[in-house]
């Protein structure tokens, strides 16, 4: 679909009223491939589709309005379509309308119809839905909590490749809930989310190396996971890093960069880099000195009501 003749004849096809061309050219829009990204477009050819009758597309263009993505907000649109495609059991707008539950958008949060929406839609096989459930199960949210069942949904999401799904599991096993602790299975689920990208994975399998749980201890390897992590902008990544810098533990010792890592995590409102930011200001450690500057940073840190003599 790269080829500026083929979308141009897509395009005819859809203004036409051929609905798979319609859907086709809004995917295309949505998704940026082989095209331009054009949210507006997106939502205008799936709202086209959507009145013709595509299920598909009426899910989609129900969630567009209830986010506000390429087309204005209106819950009332949005809960208008993704009704219609729910009736035909698209377990995308069900799945969705579970979110809306859960959260409160353009309804009032209720928790035990996000559970049932949440249940129909994993049913239908929907992995986000499954990871969801997981999640309504863990914390008894619409449901008595159960870390079993949590886990079982986990488990069945995770086979759909759900990231936060293999990254809960890895949790779950790291600290024995709903399942046999087990520090070698955790890191299996960590290293299977690093190894996606996934920042949060990333972080977690660096902490095991850094720890020596499930693996040998090797603070060079934890580095390069944080590294990972923190050039995603995870802030818990950044400020692990921005200690094996400052300590020179399986990086070079430099406190500039550690400045740097602490800086950016701060930025973020992570109470423990804001803390450590004060610190180097104060000592003038990879930083000028500033005394003004270091209680700005102390105070930012201690709004959060954690107390500063349990960092590290």
């Amino acid at each position: 679909m790269a080829e500026n003749t083929e979308i141009t004849f897509l395009i005819g096809q859809a203004k036409g009223g051929d609905v798979t061309a319609q859907l086709t050219l809004a995917g295309l829009y949505d998704s940026g491939l082989g095209i331009a990204q054009n949210m507006g477009l997106a939502a205008q050819w799936y709202r086209e589709a959507a009145r013709q009758g595509s299920v598909e597309a009426q899910a989609r263009v129900g969630e567009m309005y209830l986010e506000g993505v390429g087309i204005r907000q209106d819950y009332d649109e949005a809960f208008y379509w993704l009704r219609l495609a729910a009736g035909q059991n698209n377990a995308d707008a069900i799945a969705v309308m579970g979110w809306s539950h859960q959260n409160a958008l353009g309804t009032s949060q209720n928790y035990k119809k996000a559970y049932q929406c949440y249940l129909r839609a994993a049913e239908l096989g929907h992995a986000q839905a499954r990871y969801n459930l997981g999640y309504m199960f863990a914390n008894g949210l619409g449901v008595q909590q159960s870390l079993t069942s949590a886990v079982k949904w986990y488990r069945l999401a995770a086979k759909q490749d759900n990231l936060k799904a293999q990254l809960n599991l890895g949790l779950c096993s790291l600290y024995g809930q709903g399942v046999a602790q087990s520090d070698v299975e955790a890191v299996e689920w960590f290293r299977k989310t690093a190894e996606q990208k996934y920042a949060k994975g990333q972080y977690n399998l660096g902490l095991m190396y850094l720890q020596g749980k499930g693996v040998p201890k090797d603070t060079s390897t934890a580095a390069q996971w944080f590294s990972a992590a923190a050039e995603q902008n995870y802030d818990r990544a950044q400020y692990e890093l921005g200690l094996l810098h400052l300590r020179g533990d399986g990086v070079e010792k430099d406190s500039e960069v550690a400045f740097k890592w602490f800086s950016k995590a701060a930025s973020d409102d992570y109470y423990k880099a804001q803390y450590q930011v004060g610190r180097l200001f104060a000592e003038g450690d990879g930083v000028e000195k500033d005394s003004r500057k270091a209680v700005t940073w102390f105070h930012a840190a201690t709004e959060s009501d954690f107390d500063l003599a349990s960092i590290s």
